[in-house]
């Protein structure tokens, strides 16, 4: 039975380093087998990942962890989706599902991770200041990604959409 804990990535020029490392705390609690952190490259000044960074975080402050990078999420239903996918595909059946997400992020963790891990997904949250718009725009943004999670063609035009709305052009995507 193995349990696997999926990170969500944010804004690589944000507080991500923090956010990692508040991760780092609650991960410590749980018992999982490995951890997939999902996060692309999310901006053209950049060419680190927002995977790499928390994964670097990661094994610092829990040095025996076994991360996996999962480097081409543009949005959360990416994370979890891309995440779910790299589990599997490395670890076979998996038993449980821990995510990890900020505050403002919470609800539409829980909807997606119910869409697609099953019931069984635990969701943790970790406290991060975002701006207002963050929280005003959420409930549009679970709308649109909890429709693109259930009609599975929506899913590339919303990640492409994502990367174009970070500055991000087909070319420059990894």
């Amino acid at each position: 039975m193995t349990h696997v804990a999926i990170i969500c990535g944010y804004d690589r020029f944000s507080d991500l380093h923090q956010y990692a490392a508040d991760v780092a705390a609650q991960l410590a609690g749980e018992r999982v087998d490995a951890v997939v952190v999902s996060g692309g490259f999310t901006s053209p000044r950049s060419g680190i990942s927002e995977a790499a960074l928390m994964a670097r975080v990661l094994t610092e402050n829990i040095p025996d962890l076994v991360v996996v990078l999962e480097e081409r999420a543009m949005t959360t239903l990416d994370n979890l989706v891309f995440g779910r996918h790299l589990a599997e595909h490395l670890f076979g059946r998996i038993s449980r599902f821990v995510v990890f997400c900020d505050v403002a992020h919470r609800m539409k963790v829980a909807v997606l991770s119910r869409i697609i891990l099953g019931v069984d997904a635990t969701v943790r949250a970790v406290h991060r200041v975002v701006p207002w718009f963050t929280y005003a725009f959420e409930p549009v943004s679970i709308v649109v990604e909890s429709t693109a999670a259930l009609v599975h063609p929506l899913r590339s035009p919303l990640s492409r959409l994502a990367a174009l709305s970070k500055g991000l052009s087909d070319s420059s995507r990894r």
